[in-house]
């Protein structure tokens, strides 16, 4: 018998990520009166630590632009399971129609991306498209003389430049 009969073992449990997901709790949002939309962040499983997750903007509005700046990364603090962001429509005079902002959660060596890594909230338009009529003020016009017949063209709402 030698002096080296045992030997020890050690077991690693396996690493557990947290998995993260994003959803539009609040999907409606408007220019006027101002109504925000919400994007809300979840992680499932650990929460031991902070953990910070990427998020990527498309859709037809602009960061910045058609809403107030979003962060491209949200820190979820230990213990916190979840977060929001705010979609804070900007006011302008441009007919845009509906537009949309579209929340994208990214990959990381961090975190798992959980089914619902992309989520929707649409902002309204205020503004309106404008009207255009056309009127016969004079419809009875003559090929031989002096009478000319005379339309009026108008154009009411929608005063932005679009």
């Amino acid at each position: 018998m030698t002096s080296n009969d045992s030997a020890s073992l050690t077991i690693t449990p396996p690493v557990v990520l947290p998995t993260v997901t994003i959803a539009a709790t609040d999907g409606s949002a408007a220019e006027s009166p101002l109504d925000t939309g919400t994007f809300t962040i979840t992680r499932t499983g650990p929460t031991t630590a902070s953990l910070i997750v990427t998020v990527a903007y498309g859709g037809s509005a602009a960061n910045g632009t058609d809403y107030q700046s979003l962060a491209t990364s949200v820190t979820l603090a230990a213990g916190q399971a979840a977060t929001t962001l705010t979609v804070t429509p900007i006011d302008d005079a441009f007919v845009e129609g509906g537009e949309t902002v579209v929340a994208t959660l990214q990959s990381d060596a961090a975190y798992t991306l959980g089914t619902g890594s992309s989520a929707t909230v649409t902002i309204a338009d205020d503004d309106l498209r404008p009207s255009v009529t056309v009127t016969a003020e004079d419809a009875d016009a003559g090929e031989a003389g002096p009478n000319i017949g005379v339309f009026r063209i108008t154009r009411s709402g929608g005063g932005g430049s679009n």
